[in-house]
């Protein structure tokens, strides 16, 4: 597997919650506001083969105090099969398990959610896509479905969900809540929970994109409270 490596404690990368969370490289998207657009693109000054048997005894040691162990990235469904294998491992430790994705590989996602059992998966719900997903509008369209796709699946076959929602500069509601009253639809019975955060720019962050962080980074608090109303109102 190629990744970043691993902390053995985090208490910022699942809500409330205490990880041993693991970075792995590689991504399908090229969002302009990505922080961790190293991994995403697998840059060889961050990104290595990783030795299982040195994350496991790391791991071993921290299991009675976390709640997951978090994979997030890149897109960790991009290296699917060998993830599948590790959190075989992880689970006969008794450790619970949580995954960051971006749900736009859905094929690949019920692959992996047959194969293994995940307590808690965490998504961004990028709205609007065709700007947030960095790629051309037509493929952003159909990446767009891939993700309705993926939350459904996951809906049905992950104990809970996390929803994240960044918010942009100068975003429209009423965009905002098209995409999310489709997006929110396609869940079926998962219980979920949905968070917005601010995108950031410099010097909290080093975004892919920085002339466009520039111009859609660090929204108005006011904008933020809208749309949490608005989401708020649709869940």
């Amino acid at each position: 597997m190629l990744g970043a490596g691993w902390k053995s404690l985090s208490m910022v990368d699942v809500r409330e919650a205490i990880t041993f969370t693991l970075w792995l490289c590689g991504c399908n998207l090229k969002c302009p506001f990505c922080h961790n657009h190293l991994l995403a693109s697998s840059d060889p000054s961050v990104c290595f083969p990783l030795s299982i048997d040195n994350l496991m005894n790391d791991l071993i040691p921290s299991r009675g105090l976390i709640d997951y162990f978090h994979v997030t990235g890149g897109e960790p469904l991009m290296q699917w099969r060998s993830l599948v294998d590790l959190l075989r491992e992880v689970r006969l430790l008794g450790i619970d398990i949580s995954l960051n994705t971006n749900l736009t590989l859905p094929d690949r996602l019920l692959s992996l959610l047959e194969r293994v059992e995940v307590d808690h998966l965490a998504t961004d719900m990028k709205i609007p896509p065709e700007e947030l997903y960095g790629l051309p509008l037509g493929e952003a369209v159909t990446i767009w479905q891939r993700f309705i796709e993926g939350l459904k699946i996951a809906s049905h076959r992950v104990k809970k969900l996390e929803i994240r929602v960044p918010i942009v500069r100068f975003l429209k509601l009423d965009v905002l809540r098209r995409y999310a009253e489709e997006a929110l639809a396609s869940i079926e019975g998962a219980e979920y929970e949905i968070v917005i955060y601010p995108i950031v720019g410099p010097p909290l962050v080093n975004p892919r994109d920085e002339k466009w962080c520039e111009l859609r980074c660090n929204p108005e608090r006011d904008l933020l409270m809208r749309a949490e109303e608005e989401l708020r109102d649709l869940s």
